[in-house]
């Protein structure tokens, strides 16, 4: 599987720094706190899970990381740049990519395009047809479903859909961050495709 980014330098290997830092982040809904204070580290080549009870905060950290939400008080950083102040465009083109849990695609695009919408940011051709054929391998019953529209995928096709939710928006991310990722997924297909996503060590 190809894991390597088009437009996006590899990132530095031996790295004795975490290569995501947040540092007593806060998010505030209203006047509601959802979360406070809390920091974390991931080192390149670790794998990081966050564990708790409904509403304890999971998704909100997930997506004050991507900077879908504001922060209340305290700092995230990646490979050493600060990312209080950037947008989500900018955290995806550094190569952050949050896969959500479920099965959300968009229902009137083909499984094609669906792909291709998680492959945007290559913005090469080669690379895109590429992370699109290496989808297929692993999933073959997406190959059957090119030209079919993501919203008529029968209930015989969960898993496919599932599999299409999910990696139409992991192909070649640098980091990546999962919303309860096995859920639906063959624990075979998700190991598998996290290697696809961001290689074996990053």
């Amino acid at each position: 599987m190809r894991t390597e980014h088009p437009k996006r330098a590899a990132p530095a290997t031996g790295r004795t720094e975490p290569f995501l830092k947040l540092s007593g982040i806060a998010v505030a809904y209203g006047g509601i706190r959802a979360i406070k204070g809390i920091s974390l580290e991931v080192k390149q080549g670790e794998i990081v899970s966050m564990i708790g009870a409904n509403g304890a905060g999971k998704t909100t950290t997930l997506k004050t990381i991507m900077r879908l939400l504001p922060l209340a008080s305290g700092t995230i950083e990646f490979a050493g740049r600060l990312l209080n102040d950037v947008d989500t465009e900018s955290v995806v083109d550094l190569g952050i990519c949050l896969v959500p849990e479920g099965r959300a695609i968009f229902p009137n695009l083909t499984v094609r395009e669906n792909l291709e919408m998680g492959a945007y940011n290559h913005r090469d051709a080669k690379t895109i047809r590429e992370s699109i054929e290496d989808v297929i391998q692993l999933f073959p019953r997406l190959g059957e479903r090119m030209t079919q529209e993501g919203g008529t995928l029968s209930g015989g096709d969960a898993p496919a859909r599932r599999a299409l939710a999910r990696y139409r928006t992991a192909a070649r991310a640098g980091h990546l961050r999962r919303h309860r990722p096995d859920r639906g997924v063959r624990h075979d297909h998700f190991a598998r495709g996290t290697e696809y996503a961001i290689g074996p060590s990053v």
